[in-house]
């Protein structure tokens, strides 16, 4: 560790002291020095902040403080890494790990370990988010290197030097590993432009925040503490950080070939009382029509965004008597989300945000999922997720049958 520190620092001095007049040469030696120190890191244990916003919002609708302990995996030619996420205020507890084999995602709630292999659902990459010193690594290779059309910018700040790189493809370029373009999701999308900015320490010359901006979805990490080089590789396993009482299950193993019912199909549905984005109370009791339609949402899932044009016409062709649509945002806590959000998708029914015991109640892992009730509120159909006019066709002939 006090090796690289010494490199870094030196590093940063040479650099700030004899680069190039010529700007364009600058810019170029500082980076191609910040990348020499990335490439010197073999192990890295740091804390991170991450946050996420919706576009079109100031205040994140996500945050979370973790520990990672992360080590240069040679071997494993798609991240190049491997790495374990604690709780940083609780270390016994796993988040995350990737080893290189597979990844495993921690549930804590219901005590299980999902383990991917990546023999499921084969794809040209993994789709999985490297540690930050890994992932600024693969965004300046790709500065540097790339023969994509892209803007480069970079301000000398008081501390810190601070980096902008906007990819002007018509794809999105995400990192994992390194630069892969993302094809269009089938709800389409409107700007492909790829925008990723760096924050460098000009003492160490090693980045400390990223921010990563998509059409979809605003992302932003900052390194609070880190050592280098203190853990060797082959100390790492993955597996050892397993909690003993948790239920391990392979992803795409299926116990039966005939996809079981939802658990809450032929049952009341479950009561709620929630906020919208206005600050008013509504509860299900409140609700008066033969039918109510109850989606399961987030403004950060593109199946749910295509789902609201034909939701805010059934919400208008059918009577209030007759037929409620209701949205209830899944994650975010923010209001101000939320109004974003109606505001640039159009949305015209109510829009509340969940709670943690309401998520629980209805069993919500992902989105879109939409409970269609009865006028004595039993849960006559569930859809999970959005497929156009077949979904569509299922949701209209349910509520048809039930008015």
């Amino acid at each position: 560790m006090k090796h690289l520190t010494l490199i870094i620092l030196l590093g940063g001095l040479v650099i700030l002291s004899a680069c190039s007049e010529n700007p364009k040469e600058q810019k170029k030696e500082i980076l191609n020095s910040v990348l020499s120190n990335l490439e010197e890191i073999k192990s890295a244990e740091f804390v991170s902040n991450g946050e996420a916003w919706a576009p079109g919002d100031t205040v994140p609708m996500l945050t979370v403080e973790n520990r990672y302990i992360a080590y240069d995996n040679p071997a494993d030619t798609s991240l190049g890494t491997s790495w374990v996420v604690l709780d940083n205020e609780d270390l016994t507890q796993l988040q995350f790990a990737y080893d290189g084999q597979m990844r495993a995602s921690v549930y804590k709630e219901e005590k299980g370990i999902m383990i991917d292999s990546f023999t499921f659902r084969k794809r040209p990459f993994r789709p999985v988010k490297t540690p930050f010193y890994w992932y600024t690594r693969d965004i300046l290779q790709y500065a540097l290197t790339t023969q994509d059309s892209v803007t480069l910018d970079m301000e000398d700040l008081s501390n810190a030097f601070y980096l902008r790189l906007t990819i002007h493809e018509d794809q999105q370029v995400e990192f994992f590993g390194r630069a892969h373009y993302m094809p269009d999701p089938p709800y389409g999308r409107q700007d492909p432009t790829s925008r990723y900015e760096l924050w460098i320490d000009k003492n160490t010359l090693l980045p400390y925040k990223y921010r990563r901006e998509m059409e979809h979805n605003i992302s932003v990490e900052e390194v609070l503490s880190a050592e280098f080089n203190i853990h060797e590789f082959i100390e790492f396993n993955a597996a050892s950080y397993f909690p003993a009482d948790y239920t391990i299950k392979q992803y795409g193993d299926r116990s039966s070939s005939v996809p079981k019912p939802h658990e809450l199909m032929g049952k009341v549905a479950p009561e709620w009382m929630l906020t919208d984005e206005y600050g008013e109370k509504l509860a299900l009791q409140d609700l008066k029509s033969k039918v109510i339609l109850l989606q399961f949402t987030s403004v950060n899932c593109g199946p749910c965004r295509a789902s609201i044009p034909s939701l805010n016409k059934l919400a208008s062709q059918y009577d209030r008597a007759d037929l409620e649509v209701i949205a209830v945002e899944s994650y975010t806590k923010n209001t101000n989300v939320l109004t974003t959000y109606r505001k640039r998708t159009g949305l015209e029914y109510p829009f509340l945000m969940s709670e943690k015991e309401v998520n629980s109640a209805y069993n919500i892992r992902g989105t879109p999922v939409i409970f269609i009730l009865d006028a004595d509120r039993i849960i006559q159909e569930v859809v999970n997720g959005y497929g156009g006019e077949s979904t569509d066709d299922q949701i209209i002939k349910s509520i048809n049958r039930l008015i």
